[in-house]
Parts: C-alpha cells; sequence; structure tokens
C-alpha cells in the first residue's frame, strides 16, 4: 500500500493537480501591477520636455475577492479528487493482491489433486496388474491425472498474470512480486445495507467534489454578475519644460463605459454550471445508492 501511495502515477498527478489549484488560488487575488514610464515629447534644445509617470488599475466591486473564493472551491475539488484517486489505486491493489492470493491457493489445491490422481493411477494399474482392477478404471484414473496436471499448469499461468497485475496496480510494472500471504478464510464483517449506503453517500469524496464543484459555480456567477461594473484606471505623473522652465504635475482617470458588453453571455452560461453541477451531485448520490 504503501509503495502505491508513493509511486502510482495517478497519484503523483491527483497531489500536482492540488498544488496546481493552490497556485491558481493565489493567483486568483493578486492585485494587478502598476505601469510605469517616462518619455520625453519633444527634444528640442531649450525647449526639450521631459516627463514621467505611474499608472495603476483600481479593482472594483470585490473582483478579486470572488475570483479567489470560485478558485479555493476548485483546490477543494483537487483535494477531493486525490482522496478518490487514492481511494481508487488502493481498492485496485487490494483486488489484485488477493486475486493473487486466490490463485496462489489454487496452485496448493491443484498439486494435492495431480498428487491424488497419480497415486490413484499407480494403485489402478497395480491393480489391474493383479487381476483386481480393470482397464477402464486405469484410464478413468489416466483422464483425472493429465486434467489435474493441465490445471496446474493453467493455474501457475493465473499466478504470473496476477503477479504483473499486482505489480502494475501499485505503479511499479517492472517490479518483482513474489509470494504472498494472508488469510483466506477470515470472516467478512456483517453490514446493514441501508446504513451502508447513507455512509457510503455521506462520506464519499465524489460527493464532495461535486458539492464543491457546485459552490464554486456560484461563486463564478457572482463573479460574473459584477464583471460589468468598471475598473478605475488612474494615472499621476510629472512633466518638466527645460527653457523656459516649466514643472506640472499629469493626472489622468478611465473607465471602460458598460454600454453594449455587460457580460450578459457569461452571467447565463454561469447560471447553467450550477444547474448542471446540482444535475451532477444527483446522479453521483444516485449512483452510490444503486452500487
Amino acid at each position: 500500500m504503501l509503495l502505491a501511495e508513493r509511486s502510482h502515477p495517478r497519484l503523483v498527478a491527483a497531489r500536482a493537480a492540488v498544488e496546481a489549484a493552490r497556485g491558481q488560488a493565489v493567483q486568483a487575488r493578486l492585485y494587478p501591477n502598476p505601469t510605469m514610464a517616462g518619455s520625453s515629447p519633444q527634444i528640442a534644445g531649450p525647449e526639450s520636455q521631459w516627463n514621467g509617470f505611474v499608472q495603476q488599475d483600481l479593482v472594483t466591486a470585490g473582483k478579486l475577492r470572488l475570483s479567489q473564493q470560485a478558485a479555493l472551491r476548485k483546490v477543494q475539488q483537487a483535494e477531493y479528487d486525490l482522496i478518490r484517486a487514492r481511494f481508487d489505486v488502493l481498492r485496485d491493489v487490494r483486488q489484485a493482491y488477493y486475486a493473487l492470493l486466490v490463485s496462489q491457493r489454487r496452485i496448493e489445491i491443484y498439486r494435492l489433486l495431480l498428487d491424488i490422481a497419480k497415486r490413484s493411477y499407480d494403485i489402478g494399474m497395480a491393480l489391474a496388474e493383479a487381476g483386481e482392477g480393470t482397464k477402464a478404471d486405469v484410464l478413468f484414473w489416466s483422464i483425472e491425472r493429465d486434467r489435474a496436471d493441465v490445471r496446474l499448469i493453467n493455474a501457475s499461468v493465473y499466478v504470473e498474470t496476477g503477479r504483473r497485475e499486482l505489480a502494475a496496480a501499485i505503479g511499479l510494472p517492472r517490479a518483482d512480486v513474489g509470494e504472498i500471504e494472508a488469510d483466506l478464510f477470515q470472516k467478512i464483517p456483517w453490514f446493514d445495507l441501508k446504513t451502508l449506503q447513507e455512509e457510503i453517500v455521506r462520506a464519499n469524496a465524489k460527493p464532495r467534489a461535486a458539492e464543491a464543484r457546485i459552490a464554486q459555480s456560484q461563486w463564478a456567477l457572482e463573479r460574473a454578475v459584477v464583471q460589468p461594473i468598471p475598473n478605475i484606471n488612474v494615472m499621476g505623473g510629472y512633466q518638466r519644460q527645460v527653457g523656459p522652465a516649466q514643472q506640472q504635475g499629469l493626472v489622468q482617470v478611465m473607465m471602460q463605459v458598460p454600454l453594449f458588453d455587460r457580460n450578459q453571455g457569461n452571467i447565463r452560461s454561469a447560471r447553467a454550471d450550477i444547474a448542471s453541477s446540482r444535475a451532477e451531485l444527483r446522479t453521483i448520490e444516485l449512483d452510490l445508492a444503486t452500487h
């Protein structure tokens, strides 16, 4: 199990996705950088002019906060996806492990059957030679001996296949898996079906990830609603003329006017995403309840 958690590429990718989502959440709240510039609109000896200015966008309507909240819900999704990937990998490892264990036990049984068939064949031959048995008995035990031998060969193939499947489930397909041990006859605990279904729906990572997607869609809708509110672009600067000496300050305020584009399409799309995410959650709950 520890090898699978450390080396399986699905878990490596899921952990990387969590880190990427966290980075996006950090980036979503960062304020836009200011712009600094200097220029000379006129170079003409004593009449030369020089200026410099700083320009900054002022983000309005809490857009950065809303963007970060949506990004944080994506972090939650990635974390739940990591939990789900971990349990999927461990489930596959367990299934491959016990399948190999059963194959090993099958070899032990077929060896016993082959030994019994061989001894029965030898006894039948001895009885036939002594006049106490028939050729039909000898033929029967000869067929049983050959059948047991074929079963043993097939079981050996299943063991080798099971070892490769277990190595692949761990995430180390080239690993050399040897003999494994476990108790095949351990008693399976009894579960109340209805209680088990409720616990699965409550604790499973899939519904929690779907809930996080719903929350992300809701924050995305709020972000889309405030998008038409214009940001304010502020510029302040200084200008100097060489001769005759003149100095003056520069101030500029700009903003876009949401006359045509009021983000109507993205708002509509965000509302549809909420409905889709809720339907997805309901589908996941139904799937878990019926398995």
